[in-house]
């Protein structure tokens, strides 16, 4: 478990940061005040069975790597600066049992 949640964290999160995780099941940077795109390293966390990077300032599109986590049982990007069409694949996470994607800037069809 990573759990940096409701902090004073800011900034860009590095693009290898995910790459990091390795068997962390959870992992929350919720509450803080990162910005910038959500790394595209997400994908690499292949045991992950829950993301929080909600109340942040993410922008940006979702990254489609996040669609490759197959152990993915809760999905959390509220709150945040997030655009673009949500991307195809979410249909692919069978485990997945909670997705909260509210109050952003999605456009497009679902």
């Amino acid at each position: 478990v990573l759990d940096l949640s409701n902090n004073n964290l800011s900034g860009v999160v590095p693009d290898d940061f995910f790459r990091q995780c390795g068997s962390m099941r959870v992992v929350s940077l919720a509450g803080n005040m990162f910005s910038g795109n959500v790394p595209s390293s997400i994908g690499s966390c292949s045991a992950i069975a829950s993301i929080d990077l909600s109340v942040n300032q993410f922008s940006g599109s979702v990254p489609k790597e996040i669609w490759t986590l197959s152990g993915l049982r809760s999905l959390d990007l509220s709150d945040n600066l997030l655009e673009g069409e949500i991307p195809e694949g979410v249909e692919a996470l069978k485990n997945l049992r909670s997705i909260n994607l509210a109050r952003n800037s999605f456009s497009g069809k679902i």
